[in-house]
């Protein structure tokens, strides 16, 4: 269970902001843009101050 949590939960919740927004912008909703900005912060604080790993922060500024 450790495993699932380990980085209290933000990693899932910046998963399931990138899938609402690809969903929402599929379907030409707004607010898909900006759930879309909301998971890339959620994925470059993660990858920079949680994971260590740059890359993951470099490909979201990207995108």
């Amino acid at each position: 269970m450790d495993i699932l949590l380990k980085y209290y939960g933000l990693d899932w919740l910046a998963m399931a902001s990138s899938l609402l927004a690809v969903y929402l912008i599929g379907n030409k909703n707004r607010i898909g843009f900006i759930s879309y900005i909301l998971a890339n912060v959620l994925w470059i604080y993660l990858g920079i101050f949680r994971m260590q790993s740059f890359g993951i922060s470099i490909g979201n500024v990207f995108f």
